[in-house]
C-alpha cells in the first residue's frame, strides 16, 4: 500500500500506525533531499524559476507532507511556462523514453486486467450457481474491477505527463 493510501485510510492510527508513517515519512524525506541535489545538479536554472525550503518542498507558504511535495519534472504543468530554459534537450528526451515505457507497460497492465475481468465474468456464469459461491464471485470480480480501475487511473495520468512533454498532435 503507498503512503498517500496509508494517509487517507488511517487519518488517526494507533501508536505503532503513526511511527510507521513517521518512519517512512523521515525516508521520503531523505529520499526527496537526494532528488533535489540530483535535480540541482541536471536542472541548475530550476533554482531561478522555483524556490525550494530546506526540506526539499516548494517555499511557497504551504505546509505539505512529503508524499504532496510537488517533484518539479520536465512533464509537470508548473515548469511549462520555463522548461526549455531549464532543462536541456537531453534530458527532456530521458523522461520521454521513461514516459513512454511507463504508459505501454501500464497498459498492457490495464488490458491483462480486463482479459482476467472476462475469463472471471465467463467462470462466474458458468461455475458458480449457489447463494455463497454467488457471493464469493461478486467479491472476486469487485476486486478486478478495483485493480482494473486503479491500472486505468495511473495510465491515464502516464498520458497526461507525456501529452505535456510532447504537446498536442499526431502520435
Amino acid at each position: 500500500m503507498s503512503l498517500q493510501a496509508d494517509v487517507a485510510h488511517v487519518p488517526f492510527g494507533n501508536v505503532l500506525t503513526e511511527l510507521s508513517r513517521n518512519k517512512r515519512h523521515r525516508a521520503l524525506h531523505r529520499k526527496l533531499g537526494e532528488f533535489r541535489r540530483l535535480q540541482r545538479n541536471h536542472m541548475p536554472q530550476l533554482s531561478m524559476h522555483v524556490q525550494f525550503a530546506t526540506n526539499g518542498s516548494i517555499d511557497d507558504g504551504v505546509a505539505r507532507e512529503p508524499e504532496e511535495m510537488p517533484l518539479c519534472l520536465p512533464s509537470d504543468r508548473m515548469i511549462v511556462a520555463f522548461r526549455e530554459q531549464v532543462c536541456n534537450a537531453n534530458l527532456l528526451r530521458i523522461e520521454e523514453v521513461l514516459r513512454v515505457t511507463l504508459a505501454e507497460e501500464l497498459l498492457n497492465n490495464l488490458c491483462r486486467h480486463l482479459r482476467t475481468r472476462s475469463f472471471a465474468s465467463k467462470y462466474k456464469i458458468e461455475n458458480m450457481v449457489r447463494q455463497r459461491a454467488n457471493t464469493c464471485g461478486r467479491q472476486w470480480l469487485a476486486t478486478i474491477d478495483r485493480r482494473a480501475m486503479t491500472a486505468a487511473k495511473r495510465y491515464r495520468k502516464s498520458r497526461a505527463a507525456l501529452r505535456e512533454l510532447r504537446g498536442l498532435g499526431n502520435w
